[in-house]
């Protein structure tokens, strides 16, 4: 064997210390000496090196094997024939074989004693670890001569050292990389090894600063109290706590929450040595849990105290979730007696077979429906349907909400009634107003002739003053029962506009015309003109546009104290969407008087609005 260099992870252990030359007369090693004749010395010799619990070989100066032992020649599945006069590039690959070559030359050339473990492989071929011994062998003259070669086979121990260095090199690896919290504690409670992130979350710089401490070094009074009282129940008990929800809170008013197990910590023989424990952070679950529990339970009492009744039901028509106001309807004696349940066993057949076609009409289309139902004792709900739809966007039921409608139901019937009477009431008062004005305009008509009459006698001054304000006042009258009969026709939906042929000049020009005395009588110059373009012929209403004329005219007239009133007549050349037979005309009206405020103008025009 050659004290090789261990190029294989393995460890080497080489001494170099030296020892005694052993040395031996003539060229036979185990020639009489100290063991008194050759025979005698070699049958010794023999005995002792074959009764050894190790391999052992003996080399010349110049490698080849002289000798090898029973056990050798076992490890290396062969017989003594087989291995005298050869050499290691006889009987190990290459690159063993000139490793131990190397040592073995070493140790011819110094003559010190070379001890280490190297790699080696048997005689089946199978890489192992033995443990070595290399001495020279020296002659009478204190000659190195050869070398005498001790192993045996420490692959068990080599990989057993392997192994747990390899657990420990995966334990340093967890606890400096895991982001949760493991530890171990001894039966004072006192930490003997912890994680990186264990020790961050306690506040310590490292890990090593926080062995030997307790949890009221780092955390609050109570709660290191409480963890400590945990630990010494395990311990007492053997019995572990797993995922505990625990709340940790700190000198420095931090808080935080953890999911916690702590189990009993024991030795290989089973005695118990304190505890250990892994604790993951889950303060954002548990305020997101908090959150939501709050909001639930807001949700919850608003549900349950609003007037609507409110439920939900999976795709089979089972009640998942209601509220206490359709408990209330229903008649059940809970919320929980309804859950899995349908309407069947609350409402009548006719009634429940109605609502689930609903239900089952939401969950096919996948929309919602809106729809009046009557109930029982003659009260009516409005109901909403909407598909319940999962993250999957399946649809997983129906979601429902019913609104007692039945006051609003027979106030919108009052309300009805109440405009039919209005209505009708309306209607009649139009056909009184239609039929007073009527009756009203015939006096007023005679009064008006018998009056232009009587001014045509033989009348003094005053008198005729007297019988011209009658008339003026006559016709004013007459011009408010128009006014009132074209108003109730327009409301009763009767008003009516003629199609006849007028000529637009004439029409004009007779309008003004009348509106001429009282334009002297004012000291008001009145002016008339018509375009050129303006056709002479149209058909059309001509007492309707006299009456608008008229209003017009008599307005400027009786708001300009002095100057002139000017009515002038044109095409209106804007377009309009009307056929190509129609006419428009824009009569402007002009005068010297006060004016129309602009936020007025538009007013002017509505129903009983003057400026």
């Amino acid at each position: 064997m050659g004290g090789m260099n261990d190029h294989g992870n393995q460890s080497d252990a080489r001494d170099d210390s030296t020892v005694d030359d052993t040395t031996v007369s003539g060229d036979d090693p185990m020639a009489a000496g100290r063991f008194g004749s050759s025979s005698e010395a070699a049958a010794v010799y023999l005995s002792l090196v074959e009764s050894l619990p190790m391999c052992v070989l003996r080399k010349d100066v110049h490698g080849r094997i002289q000798y090898a032992n029973g056990r050798a020649c076992e490890l290396m599945a062969r017989d003594i024939s087989e291995l005298v006069g050869k050499t290691d590039f006889d009987l190990f690959p290459a690159d063993l074989a000139r490793l131990y070559t190397a040592d073995d030359a070493e140790v011819v050339s110094t003559g010190k004693l070379q001890h280490r473990v190297e790699r080696h492989v048997d005689g089946d071929g199978i890489p192992t670890h033995v443990e070595v011994w290399k001495t020279p062998i020296h002659d009478g003259r204190g000659d190195v001569i050869g070398l005498q070669i001790l192993f045996w086979d420490v692959s068990d121990s080599k990989s057993s050292e392997q192994r747990h260095k390899f657990e420990r090199f995966l334990l340093d690896t967890l606890l400096k990389t895991v982001p949760d919290s493991i530890y171990f504690k001894d039966a004072e409670c006192r930490f003997i090894r912890l994680s990186d992130s264990c020790a961050a979350k306690l506040g310590a710089a490292s890990a090593g600063e926080a062995i030997g401490k307790t949890d009221a070094d780092f955390f609050a009074a109570g709660h290191a109290d409480a963890t400590i009282a945990d630990e010494c129940a395990i311990m007492k008990s053997r019995t572990p706590i797993m995922e505990q929800l625990e709340r940790e809170s700190f000198d420095d008013g931090r808080v935080r929450w953890c999911s916690t197990t702590k189990l009993p910590l024991c030795d290989p023989e089973g005695r118990l040595i304190g505890t250990f424990g892994i604790s993951r952070d889950v303060t954002d679950q548990r305020e997101a849990e908090l959150r939501l529990a709050a909001e639930r339970d807001q949700l919850r009492t608003i549900i349950d105290n609003i007037p609507d009744w409110i439920y939900v039901k999976d795709r089979a028509g089972r009640f998942i979730n209601v509220n206490d106001a359709l408990v209330r309807w229903m008649g059940a004696e809970s919320a929980d007696a309804m859950l899995g349940k349908t309407d069947y066993n609350f409402v009548s057949p006719d009634v429940a077979c109605e609502t689930v076609a609903d239900d089952q009409m939401v969950i096919r289309d996948r929309a919602a429906l809106t729809d009046r139902i009557e109930s029982r004792d003659g009260v009516t709900h409005l109901v909403t349907r909407v598909p319940l739809i999962d993250a999957d966007d399946k649809v997983i039921g129906v979601v429902g909400i019913g609104r007692n409608i039945t006051e609003r139901q027979r106030h919108e019937e009052h309300l009805e009634s109440a405009k039919d009477a209005a209505d009708k009431a309306n209607q009649a008062k139009s056909e009184f107003l239609a039929n007073m004005s009527h009756e009203i305009r015939t006096p007023m008509n005679a009064i008006m002739g018998m009056t232009d009459l009587l001014m045509e006698t033989d009348v003094n001054a005053t008198q005729r003053d007297f019988l011209r304000m009658v008339s003026e006042s006559a016709e004013s009258l007459l011009s408010i029962i128009n006014d009132i009969l074209d108003f109730s026709k327009i409301e009763a939906g009767h008003m009516d506009i003629d199609e006849i042929v007028f000529d637009i000049r004439e029409t004009f020009g007779d309008t003004i015309k009348t509106m001429g005395v009282r334009a002297h009588a004012a000291d008001i110059e009145l002016a008339f003109r018509t375009a050129p373009d303006v056709p002479r012929y149209a058909i059309g209403d001509p007492g309707r546009l006299r009456q608008v004329l008229i209003n017009l005219v008599g307005n400027a007239i009786k708001f300009t104290p002095a100057g002139e009133v000017i009515v002038d007549v044109s095409l209106d050349q804007t377009p309009h969407a009307a056929n190509d037979d129609d006419i428009h005309l824009a009569v402007t009206v002009r005068d010297t008087g006060i004016g129309i405020p602009a936020a007025m103008r538009k007013k002017i025009f509505e129903e009983f609005r003057q400026a």
